[in-house]
């Protein structure tokens, strides 16, 4: 793997832009400036458009096509007056029930001096902890670079929207009239959580042991390990019909469809020889 080859491409300065992006899949884009406090920052653009009839934000970070453009756009490095243009962008959002849909490619934050003297550490941490609690969806893609918290900044972290699909596969299951392997899958769920929480809670404020060996695993540890193992091994050769019919109605409520297929996508080879 050519890494130097890949930085290179990732920041040729003829790859589409946040702008062009926004231009050419949302209809009647109208950007939006200012993040109320401080100035617009040309490094992150936001607006609203239309996607068919749904009517969407966009938010990213834009980066020049020449020095004059990148000198105004800061070569796509944002200072904390854009994640909180992005951010009252997201709120509004929320406000108003439209998906938000953000484009990445900044080699980070903007580390000046000016910049930490307005917050930007505090930008970009505020930033995360209210998308994580943002109750509209959020699709983020990375158009070129995605380097360091400025691009965590627009994009989210990850495991705090880690139960929206959880979520959604068991709407579909109540719906499909399957409440009791719903319950089922909520009750594991709930034991999965509640043992990461205790070993996280033992690993941070716990006390070292001191008559634990080196390869000492507890009994209980090695038994939940293997029920894991089992259901893995299980789904491994066969995917029952009921998850198969929960995450058909789940996509159905996600792209708001009765009729969804996934074709072969979900099939095992030894699955289609037997049908």
């Amino acid at each position: 793997m050519n890494i130097a080859k890949i930085v290179r491409e990732a920041r040729e300065q003829s790859r589409l832009t946040a702008l062009d992006f926004a231009n050419g899949i949302f209809d009647e884009f109208i950007e939006l400036h200012g993040d109320r406090s401080f100035r617009d920052d040309g490094a992150v653009i936001g607006g609203i458009g239309w996607l068919g009839e749904q009517a969407v934000t966009v938010v990213g970070i834009q980066k020049g096509k020449s020095l004059h453009d990148n000198l105004k756009r800061n070569f796509g490095q944002p200072h904390p007056e854009g994640y909180r243009k992005a951010l009252r962008l997201m709120k509004q959002a929320e406000k108003f029930g439209r998906p938000v849909v953000t484009f990445i490619n900044t080699a980070g934050a903007y580390p000046g001096v000016g910049a930490e003297e307005r917050g930007q550490g505090e930008a970009i941490a505020r930033n995360l902890m209210e998308m994580s609690d943002l109750k509209v969806p959020i699709i983020a893609i990375i158009i070129g670079e995605g380097g360091s918290g400025g691009a965590l900044a627009l994009g989210g972290i990850p495991p705090f929207n880690v139960f929206v699909s959880e979520f959604s596969i068991a709407v579909a299951g109540i719906y499909a009239g399957k409440t009791w392997l719903v319950v089922f899958c909520l009750i594991l769920l709930t034991i999965v959580l509640a043992g990461l929480s205790l070993m996280v809670l033992k690993t941070v404020l716990g006390k070292q042991p001191d008559n634990v060996e080196v390869g000492d695993v507890n009994k209980v540890s090695l038994v939940a390990m293997a029920i894991l193992l089992l259901f893995m091994f299980i789904m491994g050769i066969h995917i029952a019909e009921p998850i198969l019919q929960l995450l058909k109605s789940a996509v159905g409520i996600v792209l708001g469809s009765e009729q969804v297929s996934f074709g072969e996508m979900l099939v095992l080879p030894w699955q289609s020889l037997a049908q």
